[in-house]
């Protein structure tokens, strides 16, 4: 039943999109875009990051923010550990969690601890975001094409 809703949910979001006069090819690019940047590390400015590039690039706004907010409150900890994860692994480095003593955790202490995970998030974060914008691009313009009103054919015609 959940499931019906968040289907029927998209679908009334992606009708509105289709009012549009944006190409399917357009609007899934700017879906692409807005998942990437929802990915990256930039934590807290994706929003900004995403108008930014929607108005320099004349992308539609809506669909990048669509884009942006596949990642959300609800799956930011488990993606920043996937990033994290995925970049340790891509720099070949020990997949271990910090031991942090918490009886004694100072801000300069934490922030020693946690500096050393910065570039794993980064590099790891971006190729997840790689990954989630080239399959939001095709997954959104294959639907938006099959429920988009095309052209007529040439063979339709009188």
């Amino acid at each position: 039943m959940a499931v019906r809703s968040g289907v029927a949910r998209l679908s009334r979001s992606l009708a509105r999109l289709l009012r549009h006069d944006d190409a399917p090819e357009r609007l899934a690019l700017s879906f692409g875009f807005g998942a990437f940047i929802g990915m990256s590390a930039l934590l807290g400015l994706h929003v900004v990051s995403a108008l930014v590039v929607a108005q320099y690039f004349h992308l539609n706004r809506k669909a990048m923010l669509m884009g942006v907010f596949v990642n959300n409150p609800w799956t930011l900890v488990p993606f920043c550990s996937l990033s994290v994860w995925l970049g340790l692994v891509l720099l070949n480095r020990p997949r271990s969690i910090p031991n942090v003593e918490w009886t004694s955790v100072t801000a300069a202490s934490l922030v020693g601890e946690v500096a050393g995970l910065a570039l794993p998030l980064i590099l790891g974060s971006a190729s997840l975001g790689l990954v989630a914008g080239v399959t939001g691009y095709i997954l959104i313009r294959n639907l938006l094409r099959r429920i988009a009103p095309g052209p007529a054919t040439s063979s339709s015609r009188p």
